[in-house]
């Protein structure tokens, strides 16, 4: 049994692959500088795995607790994924390839063997992305911007506004309260930047897209996209299955 890590700016979520097959998936949230209370309360029962596989964009003191809570209580081998020029038939696309955060590698390699290409892929989390990927696997960049909280976040250090977050507020209208008002601008910015990107490159590589959505506020932001999304939570804990399949 292998566990799988995903270690986001914000949440780390993990699940077991047992023969080829992902499950037990959990999440939990967390605030920087992390404490070894969360890796507890995640793995404290978990079941000792073979092997340990991450893909972790949360830093390097993050990365170096979770090394040594695994160490001292399960002595099996820790694997942290790496953005590669080529995996399981996606070519990386960034001039310094580096420079691609490992969970938008990983989710390309789950998206284009979940769906298949040509593929958009959005993960909303702190951050929105946006990545492409052609018919031929080719990764043709990306983009990102300021995730909902974020920016909702952002506003609020620079006023004395309360927000709290209520669907109901979401309609594309103008408001008639202030905190309607932040959240509908918000949500409008940002599924309006989602469809003109998809719009777009459709026309400028003249094919039609699969799109696929993940992030902890993808369920907020999907009921107001238009066309048909693939909702997929464990997105990059899936692009760790192929990597580690694909070596």
């Amino acid at each position: 049994m292998k566990l799988l890590v995903d270690i986001g700016n914000s949440a780390i979520k993990t699940a077991v692959l047992r023969q080829g097959e992902i499950s037990d998936y959990r999440s939990m949230r967390y605030q920087s500088p992390v404490s070894n209370d969360v890796i507890e309360q995640l793995w404290g029962k978990q079941e000792k795995p073979a092997e340990v596989w991450v893909a972790n964009v949360g830093g390097h003191k993050i990365e170096k607790m979770l090394t040594n809570w695994i160490e001292a209580h399960w002595q099996c081998r820790v694997y942290f994924a790496k953005t590669e020029k080529n995996t399981a038939g996606v070519s990386n696309g960034y001039d310094d390839i580096q420079q691609l955060g490992v969970d938008r590698w990983l989710a390309m390699i789950a998206a284009k063997n979940l769906v298949g290409c040509p593929v958009i892929i959005v993960d909303c989390g702190t951050a929105v992305t946006i990545d492409a990927i052609h018919s031929d696997g080719e990764h043709l960049g990306g983009f990102i911007l300021c995730g909902l909280q974020t920016q909702i976040n952002a506003l609020l250090k620079s006023t004395v506004i309360s927000v709290k977050w209520t669907s109901a507020n979401v309609v594309f209208e103008p408001a008639k309260n202030t905190e309607s008002a932040i959240i509908r601008a918000t949500v409008y910015s940002i599924v309006t930047w989602i469809e003109r990107v998809v719009e777009d490159l459709a026309n400028l590589h003249k094919i039609k897209f699969n799109r696929v959505i993940t992030g902890g506020e993808a369920a907020k932001l999907i009921p107001y996209l238009n066309d048909e999304w693939f909702l997929k939570d464990d997105l990059v804990l899936s692009g760790l299955k192929y990597f580690i399949e694909n070596p």
